[in-house]
């Protein structure tokens, strides 16, 4: 079986944070144990907290993980390796930045996180969709190596001023600006 947290608000099993308790009062900060290597799909899902605290030890979030939730404040570890899809979409992030050691990037992980105004890519992918509908999005930067910008990427990020492209990118999709 899994176990619940001493708060009785997660539910964990063998590392994966499978479900948090939301409604009723909720701390502005919730802090996810040392230990956790996963956040599972939708796990945080509409939590209404605005500051998550992540543990050294997490490899994975999972797809929609945050979705349309208060966050907007996040510190990812260097330990993450896998970003889902959808992860962040729709949350209140003002600033991310995508750790070097991300190896595999989701669909549209911060699509239409509209409070969103930098964002740090520091790993060497970028992904579909990425920040797709960052309507406040004004500067992005890329200090990675991705060697495509894909399609959609930044589309509908009416306030973006400036994005650096790396010397590595050999291709721009589809409506990657529009």
């Amino acid at each position: 079986g899994a176990d619940v947290t001493e708060d009785g608000r997660a539910l964990i099993k063998d590392g994966v944070f499978l479900a948090f308790a939301t409604g009723g009062y909720e701390d502005y900060e919730y802090t996810v144990p040392e230990g956790v290597h996963t956040i599972g799909d939708k796990a945080f899902q509409y939590a209404t907290f605005g500051l998550v605290n992540l543990p050294s030890t997490l490899k994975e979030i999972g797809k929609s993980a945050f979705l349309s939730s208060g966050l907007y404040e996040v510190d990812m570890p260097s330990s993450v390796t896998k970003i889902g899809e959808d992860a962040f979409a729709y949350s209140m992030l003002s600033f991310v930045a995508i750790p070097a050691s991300v190896q595999d990037l989701g669909e549209s992980v911060f699509r239409g996180c509209e409070n969103m105004n930098h964002a740090a890519v520091n790993c060497d992918m970028v992904s579909f969709a990425l920040f797709s509908e960052c309507t406040a999005l004004e500067k992005v930067e890329i200090n990675g190596s991705p060697i495509s910008i894909p399609d959609k990427t930044f589309s509908q990020c009416e306030s973006l001023v400036s994005v650096n492209l790396p010397e590595t990118v050999m291709e721009i999709g589809y409506r990657a600006f529009y």
